[in-house]
């Protein structure tokens, strides 16, 4: 495979989510248009096979969820538990604050 990144979307795919990952893509596109995309569902838990293929790209990029909060991981996104594990630089992209409760 060509290089690519891997996009996490941190929410079950509500309309918003996927305007977010949807637009994501368009803009990483044409900025990088030499790179693929490895589609993720960030409440999946991360296996060794899902590791494997995150540390085989460019970056991690988490969008669209409510992540930013103090329980983003593990509740919005199910990476693992030791973060050091991840080796590609992990970015945001549409990521919102977390309703008050």
């Amino acid at each position: 495979m060509s290089k690519y990144y891997v996009l996490l979307t941190g929410s079950k795919n509500n309309a918003g989510d996927y305007l977010i990952k949807s637009r994501a893509k368009d803009l990483l596109s044409a900025w990088r248009p030499d790179r693929e995309f490895v589609d993720m569902n960030g409440w999946e838990p991360l296996s060794d096979e899902a590791l494997d293929i995150v540390n085989g790209s460019e970056a991690l990029v988490l969008t669209g969820g409510p992540a930013i909060n103090t329980k983003m991981r593990p509740l919005v996104y199910a990476l693992r538990d030791n973060l050091d594990e991840i080796t590609v630089p992990i970015t945001t992209f549409g990521v919102g604050r977390a309703a008050s409760r």
